[in-house]
């Protein structure tokens, strides 16, 4: 009699779930939401589909694939606004713009910046900028070298050598010849890298030099001449 009691008594603790069906303890929580006119399920993901859906979709086609598929209304017109094409996953989206970055053509050197005229000339005021010691400041920028190569004519100012500038940045130091390769020279050691102050040598010719003025360096040039001229 005992055991019979405690059963039907449990049995009234219990309610069916009007999604799935399920029986299911009736909880404190879930007598109150029953007193306040709520539905109550057995499980979270009952209460998800037994509650009215409040998000409405649209049916878009992807750019990439050409396949249907759903997405929110909301995300959809937030794209809408900011002008961006709608895929399917993000496999589309990135092969996408692999295509479309392919039919651009943009030139690009191997750090994958995009070089122009003047991409030489700034990595050329970045080295100068490297050196930057005590409050001196680089006060020359890419146009002005681009002008005083003009000047030069692309020759080295104290050899006459015909000098090259860095085809790739990564490689400057290592595939140029240091002959010809260009650098950027003080005229006047005491000064710093200023317009009127510099000048286009041979990074060989700038190594050579060192803390020499320019007149005794040219000096020095003319003697190796007359001794190569010689002969041993």
């Amino acid at each position: 009699m005992g055991p019979a009691r405690h059963q039907k008594k449990r049995a009234l603790q219990q309610f069916l779930c009007p999604v799935c069906g399920a029986p299911s303890d009736l909880t404190t929580e879930r007598i109150e939401g029953l007193s306040q006119g709520r539905k109550i399920y057995c499980s979270f993901d009952c209460s998800v589909k037994g509650k009215p859906a409040t998000t409405s979709y649209v049916v878009l086609k992807c750019e990439y694939c050409r396949d249907t598929f759903v997405r929110p209304k909301k995300e959809h017109d937030r794209s809408q606004k900011t002008g961006r094409l709608s895929y399917c996953n993000a496999g589309c989206f990135r092969s996408h713009r692999n295509a479309l970055s392919l039919v651009k053509e943009r030139p690009r050197h191997s750090g994958g910046s995009v070089r122009d005229e003047l991409s030489a000339f700034r990595y050329l005021v970045k080295l100068m900028r490297n050196r930057r010691r005590d409050s001196r400041v680089v006060d020359v920028d890419a146009a002005y070298l681009s002008r005083l190569w003009d000047l030069q004519q692309g020759k080295c100012a104290m050899t006459g050598i015909g000098l090259e500038l860095p085809d790739r940045v990564n490689d400057y130091g290592t595939k140029n010849e240091p002959a010809r390769a260009a650098s950027i020279d003080r005229i006047d050691n005491l000064k710093w890298y200023v317009e009127g102050n510099i000048q286009f040598v041979s990074r060989m010719a700038n190594f050579a030099r060192n803390r020499y003025s320019v007149e005794q360096f040219k000096t020095f040039i003319r003697l190796c001449f007359d001794s190569l001229q010689r002969g041993p």
